[in-house]
């Protein structure tokens, strides 16, 4: 059984007290389970509580705004209470699904009785409706809308809308880091000729690069498989790149090669989902916002600017260079 059809190794859960927070979980991904599991809580932030599984590589997510759904998260209502901060949960609590209802610590249970399970046109990766001249002028505008949003918020990754190309700079300083414009260019420059392992070996130097729990290369391989799923790039190129990243960040089919974590596990968790072809919400918004108009990505953009520390514009990087190496092809 692939280890993402998991069954239940539980044997049985506490009763919670009557004081605690009774919630209600209106949507689950379509791979957030249905059987019962243990957990215990990895993470927790006002929108957002990561929840670990024992011997299970990544995490599933509950959130309370919708934007922030993906495949492997549940989106619990958020009547009743500020924030998950303020529902006195705590990291390493332990949690108990039974099927109906999800109690984490003494203090919190989510009822799944009625909750939707996401339907495949939820998750589908957008259609590309650009006419050629759209496309090129889509790309254009959007790529000096994102310039201008990453310069007044002064992130270290960065795009130059007049080469279509990123950069990333080094903390701290103006110099560019020429490992990492080597690291992309190598990337597109492999997956043109098709060699695989040359273009894993450039993937795995942007991996994890960066600070945070969704460093910055991470956000932008992200982003830039979208790009490349949404135009259609060779169907084997980019399934057999896909299948050999999932073995290296060790949620593939084989073996993982080596113990070492490459980055943390909610990174990896979306990573994982992006080599499925699986993207969260607001990436695929992203998306949408790309093949409607320029007003509709300058709308979509201010969103982004508020999504992380500046994981939003990341992502929205990669995408634009999976979209510029989509034009190369094309052309």
């Amino acid at each position: 059984m692939a280890w993402y059809s998991m069954e239940s190794s539980a044997e049985g859960t506490a009763v919670p007290p009557e004081s605690v927070n009774l919630l209600t979980a209106i949507q689950r991904g379509s791979l957030f389970p249905k059987e019962p599991f243990n957990c215990k809580i990895h993470s927790l932030f006002a929108h957002a509580v990561n929840l670990e599984i024992p011997d299970f590589p990544l995490l599933y997510t509950l959130v309370n705004q919708e934007f922030l759904m993906h495949p492997l998260a549940a989106l619990i209502s958020n009547s009743g209470y500020t924030s998950f901060e303020s529902l006195k949960l705590q990291t390493g609590q332990s949690g108990y699904f039974d099927g109906m209802s999800l109690t984490l610590g003494p203090t919190c249970r989510i009822s799944f009785p009625k909750v939707r399970t996401a339907r495949a046109c939820d998750e589908r990766v957008p259609d590309l409706n650009l006419s050629h001249g759209e496309f090129q002028d889509q790309l254009d505008l959007a790529g000096q809308a994102l310039e201008y949003a990453q310069t007044q918020k002064d992130t270290v990754l960065r795009w130059n809308s007049a080469k279509r190309q990123p950069y990333y700079r080094l903390s701290g300083s103006k110099q560019n880091w020429a490992s990492f414009s080597e690291a992309v260019n190598n990337l597109v420059l492999a997956l043109h000729k098709e060699k695989i392992s040359e273009a894993l070996t450039a993937t795995l130097q942007l991996v994890g690069l960066g600070q945070g729990l969704t460093p910055s290369g991470d956000d932008f391989l992200c982003g830039f498989i979208l790009a490349l799923c949404m135009g259609q790039m060779d169907t084997l190129i980019l399934d057999t790149w896909l299948w050999g990243l999932a073995n290296e960040l060790g949620v593939g089919e084989l073996p993982a090669k080596t113990t070492k974590e490459l980055t943390s596990r909610v990174s990896k968790t979306f990573l994982y989902l992006a080599t499925r072809k699986r993207f969260s919400k607001l990436l695929l918004q992203m998306g949408r916002s790309y093949s409607k108009d320029p007003a509709s990505w300058m709308s979509f953009l201010s969103l982004l600017e508020t999504y992380g520390h500046s994981s939003g514009l990341d992502s929205a990087t990669g995408f634009l260079y999976g979209m510029a190496t989509v034009d190369k092809r094309r052309n």
